[in-house]
């Protein structure tokens, strides 16, 4: 947040386009960890059962904050000619002092484990500790970055099928969520239906935007919660939500090639593509649960075929491989 907060107040004082563009690309790289690092972040304090409520505030708080993103621009750009500088330029100075100012007191008031909360008492610690240890799993607790862990977040083929499943955007009470998600998607495909459908009336139009909008929101938390609440150690969980963060975010480059200014205002193309996608997702949710299922049927009958020959600093790195760790539907 420092790095990002310092690079967009520089914004404000580039001349060239070549400057602009090296800008914008530190900036998209230093915040590109924001997300996937408050996910994993959460991860570490909810049980699977918590999470999805607790992810889906976050981009709750995402989705508010835009609706007062054009007033608050509005408001300092009215600071134009003030000091000699551009209204713009106000805008990038404030947003990254503030950000900056915030990233500070973020590392002093949020601890990072439960271990290292000095507002906690020892026995409090220990419960905030033993819950999420029970939650996931003995192996699968762990707070320390391993490389093997890491390697095998790249070999998880379920990390893949969530990805295909986020790109597609462009509960958690009983851990149960490829139901739900299937559910959101669908209510999302019947918004794209009706925005397809030849039709001049802009209130179907306006109802369709909003039933896609409303099962596309409703779809994120709960694809992201359920991809952490099957991954199991600190590396493993931290690279599998980042990856599943930046495939989705290709979706936002792609779809502004989709939606050309010469297909407006219909956009059959970009509806079609987005209806297809839902489709594509549903299909993989589908899958994604039945082999989750296997997956847990598999641990329960022989659970010592997945200890067999392996030495015990290897069986604590199996993390959601581990027959203890059961996945979430």
């Amino acid at each position: 947040m420092v790095a990002w907060g310092i690079v967009m107040t520089i914004m404000a004082f580039v001349k060239n386009f070549s400057q602009l563009m090296t800008a914008r690309f530190l900036l998209g790289a230093f915040e590109s960890g924001f997300a996937p690092g408050i996910i994993f972040y959460l991860t570490k304090w909810y049980k699977k059962s918590e999470q999805n409520y607790r992810i889906s505030l976050f981009f709750a708080g995402a989705a508010i904050a835009g609706a007062f993103n054009s007033f608050l621009a509005f408001s300092i750009t009215s600071l134009d000619g003030k000091f000699g500088l551009n209204g713009w330029q106000w805008l990038f100075m404030i947003d990254g002092v503030v950000t900056v100012i915030i990233a500070f007191l973020s590392y002093f008031i949020f601890p990072d484990y439960a271990e290292t909360a000095t507002w906690l008492t020892e026995n409090e610690r220990k419960l905030a500790i033993e819950r999420i240890r029970l939650d996931t799993g003995e192996s699968a607790y762990s707070t320390h970055f391993d490389k093997f862990q890491i390697i095998q977040a790249f070999k998880d083929l379920k990390i893949y099928i969530f990805m295909v499943i986020y790109f597609s955007k462009l509960s958690g009470r009983y851990k149960v969520y490829g139901p739900y998600l299937i559910f959101n998607l669908l209510i999302s495909m019947m918004g794209y239906i009706l925005l397809i459908v030849p039709s001049d009336t802009t209130s179907l139009k306006y109802i369709g935007a909003c039933i896609a909008g409303l099962g596309i929101f409703a779809c994120i938390p709960t694809s992201l919660t359920w991809l952490t609440s099957n991954l199991a150690g600190d590396s493993k969980r931290a690279v599998g939500s980042a990856m599943m963060i930046a495939w989705g975010n290709i979706g936002g480059v792609v779809s502004g090639q989709l939606y050309r200014s010469s297909d407006a205002p219909a956009y059959k193309t970009g509806h079609s593509v987005a209806l297809s996608l839902l489709a594509v997702a549903v299909i993989l949710s589908i899958i994604q649960y039945y082999l989750l299922n296997r997956a847990n049927k598999y641990k329960l009958k022989d659970p010592e075929r997945f200890l067999k020959g392996l030495n015990e600093e290897e069986v604590m790195n199996l993390g959601d491989l581990h027959p203890s760790f059961i996945y979430s539907l």
